[in-house]
Formats: C-alpha cells, sequence, structure tokens
C-alpha cells in the first residue's frame, strides 16, 4: 500500500479536484525554454492573416521541444505550456491541439497526466496547455478571446496550421471546449470532451456544424454520465445529424455511440466507459498508480489522447 501512495498523490494532483458537477452553463459575458512574452489585445474572432511562403513553409519563433511562456489579452497575463514537435530541415505548418485542464491545477500537468507531450511528438502537431487564472476557468467571454488570441499568436510563432486547429478539455476544460465551439466555432475543426459538458448548446445556433467527441466514465461520481449523455444528443441536433446514431463496442467495457449524416460533413461521437472514473481514458500516470477511491477506475481499453488525435486529423476547418 505504502508504494502506491506516492503515485497515487500525483494522480490527484493532476486530475480535475475542485469540481462536484463539470457541466455548466455560461453567463452572458459578451528540455524547458525560457519564458517569454507575447502582448495581443483583446482578439477578434476573424481568422488571422498569417504570412507563409508560396510552398506553405513558414519561419518558426518559437524552440523545438516543450517551453512555459505567457501572452497578454484583454490587460491579463496568461501563461502556457508549449509542446512544439521537430521540424526537420524544411519548416512546415503543424496541426495545434489545445488542451484544457480542469480545476485547480495546470497546463504542465495536463500535458503529464495525458500523455499529449508524446503525442505531439508522434503525430507532428503541436500542443499548447493555457492555464486557468488561479486554476479555475470562467466560462465567459474573455476565455474564449484568451484561447483565440493564443491560437493566433502561435500561427505566427510557431508554424500552427490555422486550418487544423482543435480543442479538448477535461471537467471544466471540457465545458470551456463547448464554449469555445459555441462563440468561436469558426476558428476550430473538431473538439473532445472528457468527463465534463456544455449545457449551453441551445444557444448556439449561429453557430458552425461541430465535430464533437464526448468520453465519459459510467461510474463518474464528480460528473453524471447523464450529462453528457444529454450534451451529445444537443450536439446532434445542433449539427442536425441523422438518427438513430450507431454503437460499436471498442472493448469489452468501452462503447462509441456516433451521429452521422451531420450537416458540414461534422460528426457527433459519444464513447462510454462502463465502470470508468472522473478519470483520463488510458492515462500513463493513471495507469502508473491504480485506481483511485476518490477519482475512480481508469480504463487501458481506449487512449483518449491518441484516439483524440486520430480523430482531430480527418477533421478541416473550412478556411
Amino acid at each position: 500500500m505504502r508504494r502506491r501512495l506516492v503515485p497515487l498523490l500525483l494522480l490527484a494532483s493532476l486530475v480535475a479536484s475542485g469540481c462536484a458537477d463539470s457541466s455548466y452553463r455560461t453567463r452572458a459575458v459578451g528540455g524547458v525554454a525560457t519564458t517569454t512574452t507575447s502582448t495581443v489585445a483583446s482578439a477578434p474572432v476573424a481568422a488571422p492573416a498569417v504570412p507563409a511562403a508560396a510552398d506553405g513553409s513558414c519561419a518558426p519563433v518559437l524552440p523545438q521541444g516543450t517551453s512555459q511562456r505567457s501572452i497578454v489579452v484583454a490587460g491579463e497575463t496568461r501563461t502556457y505550456s508549449v509542446v512544439v514537435p521537430s521540424m526537420g530541415t524544411a519548416a512546415r505548418r503543424l496541426a495545434l491541439v489545445v488542451l484544457l485542464h480542469g480545476s485547480r491545477t495546470t497546463g504542465d500537468r495536463m500535458l503529464t497526466y495525458t500523455g499529449a507531450t508524446t503525442s505531439a511528438t508522434e503525430s507532428d502537431t503541436i500542443v499548447v496547455a493555457p492555464d486557468a487564472l488561479a486554476g479555475r476557468w470562467r466560462l465567459e467571454e474573455i476565455e474564449v478571446q484568451f484561447l483565440v488570441a493564443l491560437v493566433d499568436d502561435l500561427a505566427t510563432t510557431a508554424c500552427a496550421d490555422p486550418a487544423r486547429t482543435y480543442v479538448v478539455g477535461m471537467a471544466t476544460g471540457a465545458a470551456l471546449a463547448g464554449l469555445v465551439a459555441c462563440r468561436a466555432g469558426s476558428r476550430f475543426a473538431a473538439y473532445g470532451m472528457v468527463g465534463g459538458s456544455f449545457h449551453g448548446v441551445d444557444q448556439c445556433r449561429a453557430a458552425p456544424a461541430a465535430s464533437v467527441w464526448i468520453m465519459h466514465g459510467s461510474a463518474d461520481k464528480r460528473v453524471a454520465l447523464a450529462s453528457s449523455e444529454r450534451n451529445a444528443e444537443a450536439w446532434a441536433t445542433q449539427d442536425g445529424c441523422a438518427r438513430p446514431p450507431v454503437d460499436a463496442v471498442i472493448g469489452a467495457d468501452v462503447t462509441t455511440r456516433t451521429w452521422g449524416g451531420c450537416a458540414g460533413q461534422a460528426e457527433v461521437r459519444l464513447t462510454i466507459i462502463q465502470g470508468g472514473g472522473h478519470t483520463w481514458p488510458g492515462s500513463p500516470v493513471a495507469a502508473a498508480a491504480g485506481d483511485d477511491d476518490t477519482l475512480g477506475a481508469t480504463t487501458t481499453q481506449i487512449d483518449a489522447t491518441a484516439a483524440l488525435f486520430t480523430f482531430f486529423a480527418a477533421h478541416r476547418s473550412g478556411r
């Protein structure tokens, strides 16, 4: 038992730990490198004009590897961790995944918990893991402005591809991913939500159809599975998807429900992990620590990070 104590403490510190319910409605409020700072005003939602060579190459400013940086948006200094994979001798535009942590943790811990640094290297994908102020996301327009400004900056400094930019979050981060799809859907190509949901889809009628993959454990004691089931149905309705959805068994305890025939070639998926807790499926940290009595079990039958990266690769925004 003593041998498991340290890994379990680490696991608890990495997972979103402060939320009794990570399904939310929004308020109507309109090698580690040295830290450097960029300053960006309150960002518009329109896509940036990113200079590029005729062959599609570009000149990245950020170093390869993992670095901690900051950016000023709407007068607030915001911090983030970013992983830039090796680009070889010819710089080219790479896909970008925005990874949103849950409450009371940080972006760099989220990178560790999800194993996203390894996935970034293996898939030639930039991964940015921003930090919420005081560890908690505000489900308001200011957070959407921050994320839009951040991806705009990375399009210039890290050669991120504006047409292959994605958002995935856990718990409160999942709720924020839904808010981004609602308020800035033209800027992102697909979304992932794990152990949390966004209950403002009825406010998103003007948003483009969104490709969404939701994952949730049936034994999650912090966020009820039913909230994600309702959320998936709401996104399928928003996207005009065909009924009924199709179920596929991925593992003994893992089933994925898919809605196809959606507007704009979007798709909606809901993966249910039977017996799964408030955890990230396939987390390498959880695998080392074992099950946690508070957070619940972590399945190894699906690797959420690898699966979501593959899902993202099939989608591009119309820009």
